[in-house]
């Protein structure tokens, strides 16, 4: 934790716009916390108005950070609520995202035909990305928080999974398809910083979401997880870093700098991100 306070006390935020989608809980409610400590101007955006009306009011200057409604699962949704980020704040210095959503269950698709856990933990993300680049100055910072360097190439003929979901397979395409997505768009955005980030074991209310024969023993390994300030210290120590200033990053739990994976290829990248195109226009 040292090392994060290092880095975060030569780190100042004031008048800098930061968006934290799925800031209203969790890892997100963490990383918001520590932005608002460093002077930014926070906006909350997810489903629960109440929730972040009440972190808000946590926030030192809390008339300076806003709430906005969000339903992330779907890209139409996604896309009304860029399009009024851009509207109401011009420009976004700080792009956080950390909606998820636990289930163990089956392939769930909205009425979008997209599998609902897929949309918030890549799909969306990357429509979200796509439209607010025009609202981002040189020197802004995007940051995507699920599992960076952690994931595994299910299939390239059934990228998002229509005929061979599961939830394993989704927990490991979507953490790939977040390590391509950030670097395929620092070439594509040289001005703008990406990063996505594996935040570890965070305690957090997501377990309650896992069956009873998971949640038990996830719960037995709580007092070793880290608390939600801790890892927004880290994950904004880790995508805040001054030096840290061009191209893309995969982060460890500490904020550390970790290495691709094998299968992360330039031709595996570019193929992937013209799927995502085709499926999110």
């Amino acid at each position: 934790m040292n090392a994060a306070k290092s880095v975060l006390s030569k780190v100042d935020l004031t008048g800098k716009t930061a968006l934290v989608v799925g800031g209203t809980a969790g890892i997100g409610q963490g990383i918001a916390i520590q932005l608002a400590q460093l002077n930014a101007n926070v906006v909350l955006a997810g489903r629960n108005a109440k929730a972040a009306q009440d972190i808000i009011k946590g926030f030192p200057n809390s008339n300076s950070h806003s709430f906005e409604k969000v339903d992330f699962s779907l890209l139409k949704d996604t896309r009304r609520f860029a399009n009024e980020v851009k509207q109401k704040y011009k420009h976004v210095d700080y792009l956080v995202i950390t909606a998820g959503i636990m289930r163990m269950t089956g392939r769930q698709e909205t009425e979008e035909g997209i599998d609902d856990k897929m949309a918030v933990h890549y799909y969306s993300r990357a429509r979200l990305i796509l439209d607010l680049i025009p609202a981002m100055k040189k020197g802004s910072r995007v940051l995507s928080v699920l599992a960076a360097a952690q994931g595994s190439l299910v299939t390239e003929t059934d990228f998002d999974l229509k005929n061979s979901y599961s939830v394993y397979n989704a927990s490991q395409a979507c953490p790939l398809y977040n390590d391509l997505l950030v670097d395929k768009l620092s070439t594509l955005y040289p001005d703008v910083v990406f990063f996505h980030a594996l935040p570890g074991m965070v305690k957090t209310n997501l377990i309650e979401g896992l069956p009873w024969y998971l949640r038990i023993p996830t719960k037995l390994m709580t007092p070793f997880a880290t608390t939600i300030e801790d890892c927004g210290a880290y994950m904004c120590s880790g995508f805040l870093a001054p030096e840290r200033s061009s191209g893309y990053y995969l982060l460890g739990p500490k904020g550390e700098v970790v290495e691709k994976l094998k299968v992360h290829t330039d031709e595996l990248r570019d193929k992937v991100y013209q799927h995502t195109l085709d499926l999110i226009d």
